[in-house]
């Protein structure tokens, strides 16, 4: 959390003829008073309007201040004519001006694009001063108060922040506003005041006179978070008025009211006890080190992706041992796996096309526009889970006849799809709903998501294909309770206090301004899961047609294994997806460089391990998928050729969904048909004209096109990051 300063400056200089007057005495005296201020104390870095009696103010302070014409006072124009009420419409109409003078709007841009340059360039841990003007200062605050005049002929003002008045009746010289702040917007705002007039945070530390900050409720705590109670002096303050002071190095209280407060106080004992911070639960997009930011978000999305892999590995691990029918099981529910991978890429449309936006937006300050994207996004996922279900549900049978399903293979399929074609509904808010919590810094709680799922799976996938007997229909089953529970999980985060973006009934309106460009940035990854779709029918009619059942089965073994290197991966690009996107969106080129170059090393260092280990042990991995020995010798050969090229992934996926970040959609979607409709599809179909073993030359299209798809891609990325970040968000 970075602290800011605003103070205007002090009194200047009466009824002389100068157009810049400086200060007076009194307002000398006036600005020595109040760097008295504890406030001041952290203060590393000074910025101040041109104006001599601003410079004069912050050149008390002692520290060497920078000039910045943005942070001057509002040009008034001609005002020939005007009376009090032009002070007042000012206020009201932020688009109103005098000739050759500036509205609001006008100056709350440049007092914005000032100040995010500052904190910008704020070192981590440190504070900022800035001195500017009362009109200048008001426009700024009205990005997140409320502003109001109360009384015009005497310029009164009335300043609310999330329901507390900072300051109502004189704005006067010398007075200022301490923000907290997180990812540019002040979670927390107390007054200074330079004359002896009562803080308008009505509680104050007994024994001292200091004010205090007054948390009545959970939404308030938030606020703090990260606030580190070695610094301060801390007050809680029952309902019953007993007080407890905890002392520490300096005299900067904090008070906690009522129940809530003693609540919160108990529940972080310990770290108050340590002096540590309170327990974070989300991340800073825009400060402190970029890699261990990534890490923290990768993990658990990598974490995420891995469990999410359980689904349907954990249904498959089961089913192949199922006596005396596995291998047949097993080869029928693989060729359910296009229908699958068109659910996921429906959700995937919404949850890649709308994360990425809404980091963007946090990055560009536009909270509004970010949670219209969850809402919208929410209705249009609803949309598709009843489109989709009622088409695939009645079409199974026909679909999966087309995929290559055989008389012993089609009645499990058709068991399997259609109790989890019932719960796609799930799965798609699962999916497309759990990017909007990792994009928010919440990676632990997007991580749990899946985490939760699986781990019902697994406990019911055995109680209910063996136990109960209920065969491929149990593991169905099993797999659709555990998404249900996924995405209760969800949605109760997200109209719940925590989440920093809620999902709110007056957003589910779909807007096509808002939808729009959601569906065009996520029709990459949608293009890149339908093609998978696409994919896994030519490798499954291929097969069949050149190897039959065997040939299929393996497919099936090797499509689940190569999905332990390809998730991972996107977990990866995932976590390092909203660092890229905030960062981008904030103008803050070097932390995107250093980020993607994190994210590259991580995904191609991935990939080559995992290549190592398919050439060396891929009998042991088949292995754990089936008992049935001639499916074991079958996959073995097969899966050294298929994952061949698979290395390649780790450099084609890192780039590509780069592209995504940075609002790339229709680069990343070229990019995306390049690898599997351009070169993939084609060659599973080439190739085994050119091979005595037509199985081995379906099997070698795929490392032919890996290789290919990522050197294309990689020198695409390459030759258009430097201009896509020189462009920056706005032209996205």
């Amino acid at each position: 959390m970075t602290t800011l300063l605003l103070l205007r400056h002090s009194i200047p200089e009466r009824g002389g003829s100068s157009p810049d007057p400086g200060l007076s005495a009194e307002g000398l005296q006036r600005a020595a008073a109040v760097f008295q201020n504890d406030a001041f104390r952290t203060v590393s870095l000074v910025w101040s309007s041109p104006s001599l009696r601003a410079l004069q103010t912050a050149q008390l302070l002692g520290l060497p201040v920078r000039q910045d014409t943005r942070l001057a006072e509002r040009r008034t124009g001609d005002t020939t004519g005007q009376d009090a009420s032009f002070w007042k419409r000012q206020y009201e109409d932020p688009d109103f001006k005098n000739p050759d003078g500036e509205s609001f709007r006008e100056v709350s841009a440049r007092m914005a694009d000032c100040i995010h340059e500052l904190l910008d360039s704020l070192p981590e841990g440190q504070n900022a001063l800035v001195v500017s003007h009362a009109a200048a200062i008001c426009s700024y605050l009205q990005r997140f108060c409320t502003v109001e005049v109360t009384d015009a002929t005497q310029k009164l003002r009335r300043i609310t922040f999330q329901g507390e008045v900072l300051l109502d009746g004189h704005f006067w010289e010398a007075d200022g506003f301490v923000l907290h702040i997180e990812n540019r917007r002040p979670v927390l705002i107390r007054t200074i005041f330079a004359a002896k007039k009562a803080p308008a945070i009505r509680e104050s530390n007994p024994g001292t006179g200091l004010p205090a900050y007054r948390i009545s409720s959970a939404t308030s705590y938030d606020h703090l978070s990260n606030a580190p109670y070695s610094q301060y002096s801390l007050i809680i303050i029952a309902k019953s008025r007993l007080s407890v002071n905890w002392k520490y190095k300096k005299p900067f209280p904090l008070c906690l009211t009522g129940r809530t407060g003693c609540a919160i106080f108990i529940s972080n004992l310990k770290y108050i006890l340590k002096g540590e911070p309170m327990a974070q639960n989300r991340q800073d997009m825009g400060s402190g080190p970029v890699k261990p930011l990534l890490l923290q978000l990768m993990i658990p999305a990598v974490v995420a992706q891995v469990v999410n892999l359980l689904y349907n590995i954990v249904d498959r691990i089961y089913i192949g041992h199922i006596e005396g029918i596995g291998a047949a099981a097993l080869t029928g529910v693989g060729l359910f796996a296009p229908i699958l991978m068109l659910l996921n890429a429906f959700a995937m449309l919404i949850g890649a096309g709308g994360a990425p936006r809404t980091a963007i937006a946090l990055g560009q300050d536009n909270k509004d526009e970010a949670e219209k994207i969850i809402g919208n996004s929410f209705t249009m996922l609803l949309f598709f889970a009843v489109v989709l279900t009622a088409g695939f549900y009645a079409g199974a049978p026909a679909l999966l006849r087309l995929f290559g399903a055989s008389d012993a293979t089609l009645p499990y399929a058709v068991a399997y799809g259609r109790i989890y074609i019932l719960g796609s509904v799930f799965v798609l808010l699962v999916m497309g709903m759990n990017p909007f919590i990792t994009t928010q810094g919440f990676a632990k709680i997007s991580m749990l998501t899946t985490v939760i799922g699986a781990v019902i799976n697994i406990i019911l996938d055995p109680i209910l294909i063996f136990g109960l007997g209920w065969g491929v229909r149990g593991a169905a089953v099993a797999t659709v309770l555990s998404q249900a529970v996924g995405a209760c999980w969800i949605l109760k985060f997200l109209t719940g206090p925590k989440t920093i973006l809620k999902l709110r009934k007056e957003n589910l309106k779909v807007e096509r301004n808002i939808i729009l460009p959601v569906l065009g940035l996520g029709i990459s990854s949608f293009v890149m899961l339908s093609t998978e779709s696409l994919l896994s029918i030519s490798f499954s009619s291929s097969l069949a047609r050149y190897g039959g059942d065997v040939a299929v089965g393996a497919m099936t073994v090797i499509t689940s294994v190569s999905q332990l290197c390809t998730m991972p991966i996107q977990g990866i690009c995932q976590g390092g997806q909203p660092v890229m996107s905030f960062n981008f969106g904030a103008g803050k080129k070097p932390r995107v460089k250093e980020a993607f170059r994190f994210q590259l090393t991580l995904c191609f260092g991935y990939t080559t391990l995992f290549w190592l280990l398919m050439m060396l042990v891929p009998g042991v991995v088949a292995g754990i998928f089936t008992s049935d020995a001639a499916l074991i010798e079958y996959t073995t050969w097969a899966m050294r050729i298929y994952m061949a090229g698979i290395l390649a992934m780790g450099v084609q996926i890192a780039c590509q969904q780069s592209f995504m970040a940075l609002g790339q959609a229709k680069v990343s979607l070229l990019l995306a048909c390049l690898r599997k409709i351009i070169l993939l599809i084609p060659l599973i179909f080439i190739l085994p004209c050119f091979t005595a073993d037509k199985c081995l030359g379906v099997f070698l299209a795929e490392p032919v096109s890996d290789i290919l798809a990522a050197t294309i891609t990689a020198i695409t990325f390459f030759s258009r990051f430097d201009k896509i970040l020189d462009k920056g968000a706005g032209k996205v």
